[in-house]
């Protein structure tokens, strides 16, 4: 398999988790997937992870990446296992093994052909001691729970008042919450109503359809599509070079990541008319934003303004522009184009994000295609994005065969 081949089916991995349905054996007032669960858990591991080491610790940072990437990669050659059973595979070291050996063996391949980086890393994950695990796979499994218990406390439990074993997972739950704040104090931190409030609106944002206007299949979420974005900059940013510095992975993927937590208090706006009114949008959003993060850490909140592109340039899409970081003014400043080197310090590449993005949107509509879907606005916006795409591979060359890959 070819480097840019193995790129599109990892991209196509991610594609199956917006139609992997969770609690399918409960009543659920709306859809579950897959992808949404992991991608509120990453978040909500961003608020653990910079909660318990702060603005420091980039090499953590960095493996916190990784975990939460090769989570979703097991996730995705998996089923939709009751948490019972799943805890009876990995209680036993025999069938862990066998269970990860069969679902891990063709992700190692395509991760081998992709970056040995990631493919050495993964095979240390797929058979590491399980009761014995760094700090920051220690937060994704928090984090795990955590969204877990969001969708369990806020979606599920209140429609299946009949159903026995609500009490026993309530239980569960509460048991494993206690015994988490013990060994991690920022999980106490999340229960404060400030932070609540932050969880509880990146929750609902997998409430929230893209394409509202076009009939799709999957209906991918904003949430959903948040971390689809998050992965395939990282993928990108693999294609590109195969080491990055520590902060430029931290600052770049989680840009990816919560770049439209906005859409939030906004909803999704098609293109043509945002662009008309952005002044507006961004004014509206800039003050939902301030309403949403009171009484957070100070630190915290400025990062999920630069995150969502409202500092340190107010303008619209702003998420989408590079950015370097001055250690001497200790502020960021914006690159006039895209950065392609040699600079090594802490760069924010949101120009990797707007591809990332392109391509999430592309294979949104790729997909509905491929199930034989059709109609003038979803063949437009195919033309549109692939268009986009086309202006990037010049752009950033390095990218160029991955993209081609995808779009063959």
């Amino acid at each position: 398999m070819k480097r840019e081949e193995a790129f599109a089916a990892l991209l196509q991995r991610l594609v199956r988790l917006a139609s992997l349905q969770r609690w399918n054996d409960k009543l659920r007032p709306v859809p579950l997937w897959e992808l949404d669960k992991q991608a509120h858990k990453a978040m909500i591991a961003y608020l653990l992870a910079r909660l318990t080491w702060g603005e420091g610790a980039p090499e953590h940072w960095e493996s916190l990446i990784d975990e939460l990437l090769f989570d979703v990669l097991l996730r995705s050659g998996g089923t939709d296992l009751k948490p019972a059973i799943q805890r009876r595979i990995d209680s036993d070291p025999r069938y862990r093994r066998r269970f990860r050996e069969e679902i891990g063996a063709p992700i190692g391949r395509e991760l081998e052909a992709f970056s040995p980086l990631l493919a050495e890393r993964w095979h240390r994950y797929l058979f590491r001691e399980p009761n014995n695990l760094p700090q920051p796979a220690f937060l994704v499994r928090i984090a795990h729970f955590l969204a877990t218990d969001w969708e369990f406390r806020h979606i599920l439990e209140p429609h299946n008042p009949t159903d026995p074993e609500m009490q026993e997972i309530s239980d569960q739950h509460r048991a494993i919450r206690r015994a988490y704040e013990v060994r991690a104090p920022a999980v106490a931190v999340l229960c404060q109503p400030a932070y609540r409030r932050v969880v509880d609106a990146l929750g609902r944002l997998r409430y929230q359809r893209r394409w509202a206007h076009v009939v799709r299949l999957p209906e991918t979420t904003v949430l959903g599509h948040s971390l689809f974005v998050a992965l395939t900059t990282l993928f990108l940013l693999h294609l590109e070079r195969e080491s990055w510095p520590a902060e430029t992975l931290q600052y770049t993927f989680f840009t990816a990541l919560f770049h439209d937590l906005p859409e939030a208090f906004t909803r999704d706006i098609v293109r043509p008319v945002k662009k008309t009114i952005a002044d507006l949008i961004r004014d509206i959003e800039a003050q939902e934003m301030d309403r949403l993060l009171v009484g957070l850490d100070p630190g915290l909140a400025r990062e999920f303004k630069l995150f969502t592109g409202l500092e340190p340039v107010a303008q619209a899409n702003a998420e989408f522009l590079d950015l370097r970081w001055n250690p001497e003014t200790e502020t960021w400043h914006l690159l006039d184009t895209p950065w392609r080197g040699p600079y090594e310090g802490r760069l924010r590449l949101g120009s990797r994000v707007r591809v990332a993005d392109e391509t999430a949107a592309f294979m949104e509509i790729q997909e509905a295609r491929n199930l034989g879907l059709r109609g003038p606005t979803l063949n437009h916006a195919h033309r549109e994005v692939t268009r986009s795409l086309r202006e990037w591979q010049k752009r950033l060359p390095e990218v160029a065969p991955g993209l081609d890959a995808l779009m063959a």
